[in-house]
C-alpha cells in the first residue's frame, strides 16, 4: 500500500512539473524559442578554436561525444583479445607457467629485434654516459 501511495505521489509530482515547464515554454514567443534551439544545437556541433591563434581548433561537443564513444569501444575490444586464452598465460603441472599461443608466436616471430631493441637502449645509455664522462675529463 506504501509503494502505492508513494509511487501515486511522483506521478502527480512528474505531472506537476512538467504542466510547470509546459506553461514557462509558452511564455517564450515561438521565433525566440527557435533562435534559442538554434544556438544551443551550432554550439553543440561546433568546432571551438584553440586558445592561441597557432592552436589547432578543439572537437565540437559531438566529436567529443564519439571520440569518447570509439575510444571505449577500442579500449574494450583490445582488452577482449588480449583477455584471451591466446594472449592469456596460465598454469601446467608442477605450477609451471605457460605463455598463451599469440604471446609464443610473438615472441617467436620477433625475439631477436625484440633483444637487438633491448640491448641497443642499453649499449646507447652507456655510451652516453661514456661520452659524458669523457667530456667532463677533457675539461678538466
Amino acid at each position: 500500500m506504501t509503494t502505492e501511495v508513494s509511487t501515486e505521489v511522483k506521478s502527480v509530482k512528474e505531472l506537476v512539473s512538467d504542466k510547470i515547464k509546459a506553461e514557462f515554454l509558452n511564455l517564450i514567443p515561438k521565433d525566440q524559442w527557435d533562435k534559442m534551439v538554434s544556438t544551443e544545437i551550432d554550439l553543440f556541433l561546433e568546432q571551438k578554436k584553440g586558445h592561441y591563434h597557432n592552436d589547432p581548433p578543439k572537437p565540437s561537443e559531438l566529436q567529443q561525444l564519439i571520440n569518447a564513444e570509439r575510444k571505449k569501444q577500442a579500449l574494450t575490444a583490445v582488452a577482449d583479445v588480449l583477455l584471451s586464452s591466446e594472449w592469456k598465460s596460465h598454469m601446467v603441472e608442477q605450477g609451471k607457467l605457460v605463455a598463451g599461443e599469440a604471446v609464443k608466436k610473438l615472441v617467436e616471430d620477433h625475439a631477436s629485434q625484440m633483444i637487438a631493441s633491448f640491448f641497443a637502449t642499453i649499449v646507447s645509455s652507456h655510451i652516453s654516459n661514456f661520452a659524458y664522462t669523457l667530456q667532463q675529463q677533457a675539461r678538466g
